[in-house]
């Protein structure tokens, strides 16, 4: 416990007789039998709290674990949100660590099971599925060391339980942006050999402004790679909220609902972009996976705002 870098933890000493419970190493004497982590969270750590040098140490640590454990880079980005929206959306976040195709089978399990798949981005619930365990079988995940996948899932963990995204507290999307500035940076290399440039975040911010974008705007992103125009956006739009206005909940609901939109050609970046979107407060309910030219016709009138960064690489004529 004198070694936990966490300012708040619950620590067990067990004999096999005697049970002792500590809340930040200090002795709790009237706990005297262990109980399920809900219980723990609700009555110690009633307000999850964001730790933004934390979180930032932690994605430094997490991409030299990635590089160590020779993971593809391409698979950095889905593997931590496959990880992450367990941890959001799942009863269990139990994983069998006794190798690395039980670690893996655990996550797709999971993963499989649950209604976070229909979200992501508009295909088949089959597809999406087929997409997302397709990563998990990739072949570098499947070939690194047992304890490269737990350490790395723990350093996920640990990073997560210090990002809260909520309505009351703007703070967590904030730290959620830089975090996931890292994951673009990451995949800077591969995008630009493939002629993809991902648009960087304080550009995304000005040209929300030079736009006259507000929280009542319907905006599209056409080309939206991993969605950095859409998260920049939601955030802004979030921050334009007058709680004594009008209802924070309600509105942040019906922006991420209906008034985001993102098409992206790529199958890789539209799940990115949904998971992108989901660590954000789950507004990937607009992120469609298709060619923006067959796309528009369909959604007329559904925006008044174009945010983009054109695929100007393309080597087709557009």
């Amino acid at each position: 416990m004198e070694l936990e870098s966490n300012e708040n933890f619950i620590g067990f000493e067990y004999n096999k007789t005697e049970f002792r419970c500590y809340v930040n190493g200090k002795l709790i004497k009237d706990e005297l039998t262990l109980k399920d982590k809900e219980y723990y969270k609700e009555k110690y750590f009633p307000k999850r709290i964001n730790n933004e040098q934390i979180v930032n140490s932690g994605a430094l640590k997490l991409a030299n674990l990635f590089r160590n454990s020779k993971i593809d880079k391409q698979m950095n980005v889905p593997f931590i949100g496959a990880v992450m929206l367990c941890m959001k959306f799942l009863e269990s976040d139990y994983i069998d660590l006794t190798s690395t195709a039980t670690i893996l089978k655990s996550i797709k399990q999971e993963v499989s099971m649950k209604f976070w798949l229909i979200k992501i981005y508009r295909l088949q619930k089959k597809e999406k599925k087929r997409f997302i365990l397709r990563i998990l079988d990739d072949s570098s995940l499947n070939r690194a060391k047992s304890e490269d996948l737990f350490t790395i899932i723990q350093e996920i963990s640990t990073i997560y339980n210090f990002i809260h995204i909520s309505a009351d507290d703007y703070k967590g999307h904030d730290i959620m942006n830089n975090f996931l500035k890292v994951f673009r940076r990451w995949n800077s290399v591969n995008a630009n050999e493939k002629g993809e440039v991902f648009t960087p975040d304080h550009i995304a911010n000005l040209m929300y402004s030079l736009a006259y974008c507000s929280k009542d705007s319907e905006i599209l992103d056409p080309t939206c790679g991993s969605g950095t125009f859409l998260t920049n956006a939601m955030a802004n739009m979030f921050n334009e909220i007058d709680p004594k206005l009008e209802n924070l909940h309600e509105t942040q609901k019906n922006i991420k609902q209906n008034r985001l939109i993102g098409i992206e050609t790529n199958e890789f970046n539209a799940t990115l972009a949904g998971i992108n979107m989901m660590l954000h407060g789950d507004g990937a309910s607009q992120i469609y996976n298709a060619d923006c030219f067959e796309r528009l016709p369909s959604l007329q009138n559904m925006y008044n705002r174009v945010l983009m960064n054109p695929p100007f690489a393309q080597s087709d004529i557009e």
